[in-house]
């Protein structure tokens, strides 16, 4: 902990769920969010507005979610089964 000599947060360690732990978290976010969305915006908007809308309709609903398992199913299907041809 930050106040607690000797103790170091590394990166990526697991931390145990405590409120000062959790507190940190909500700053941590707080602070970055803002950039971390105004930087995909800048790189491509386009993209970054389809990908929120996408997540939006995703967790709406679980129909939703089962129709975009189901197409990811299929494209892997369809890569793995081999084509049949028809003379």
């Amino acid at each position: 902990m930050p106040q607690q000599k000797g103790s170091y947060f590394v990166p990526g360690n697991q931390r145990q769920f405590s409120r000062t732990n959790a507190r940190l978290a909500l700053i941590i976010t707080k602070r970055c969010s803002y950039d971390l969305f105004k930087l995909l915006f800048g790189l491509h908007p386009a993209r970054t507005a389809l990908m929120l809308c996408l997540n939006v309709l995703r967790s709406m609903s679980p129909a939703f979610r089962g129709y975009w398992q189901a197409l990811a199913l299929n494209e892997v299907c369809r890569f793995v089964t081999p084509a049949t041809v028809i003379k």
